[in-house]
């Protein structure tokens, strides 16, 4: 959907100064927020990819290659994905994208993070779609598990990151 940000200009055809400022300052926030990618390039596993073949490999993930993707059999509507970031850290932000391509397809899947010797779940969601912000309570963990609980088709996911 469209950002309406409902920032109209003034009788001088100008955005108003502190509107600008406060503009700037969220986009300094922003920026702040998404400015490393933890996920970019780690170990990636999957509970399956397609026929093993490499083209579908659960890496394809965290490529940074818009047009790679992990997806599994055709039967297969449920699976996971666990990240390593290699070693521990703070999460805040988990981001998730579909190969829209080839369709929105999953209807329902959870992430959780590593903690203690044991898998807790830091949210739950529906759809996925060209691009999902989940925005996490902030944890500190070294492994994430997306687990793909319920989708229309085999999933197709182009994208993972974590800030």
């Amino acid at each position: 959907s469209t950002l309406l940000l409902n920032v109209p200009p003034d009788k001088r055809g100008l955005v108003n100064e502190h509107d600008l400022a406060a503009l700037k300052g969220w986009r300094m926030l922003i920026d702040d927020a998404f400015r490393f990618n933890r996920a970019r390039n780690t170990k990636v596993t999957a509970s399956e990819f397609r026929g093993g073949d490499s083209t579908y490999a659960p890496e394809k993930t965290v490529d940074g290659n818009k047009d790679t993707y992990w997806t599994t059999n055709d039967e297969t509507t449920q699976a996971n994905l666990e990240i390593d970031l290699g070693e521990m850290r703070e999460v805040r932000f988990v981001i998730l994208q579909e190969y829209i391509r080839l369709g929105q397809r999953v209807k329902a899947f959870t992430v959780e993070s590593w903690q203690r010797g044991s898998w807790k779940l830091l949210t739950e969601a529906t759809t996925i779609g060209y691009k999902r912000i989940l925005r996490v309570d902030p944890v500190s963990t070294q492994k994430l598990r997306i687990n793909i609980t319920d989708s229309k088709a085999c999933p197709v996911i182009s994208n993972v990151e974590v800030y």
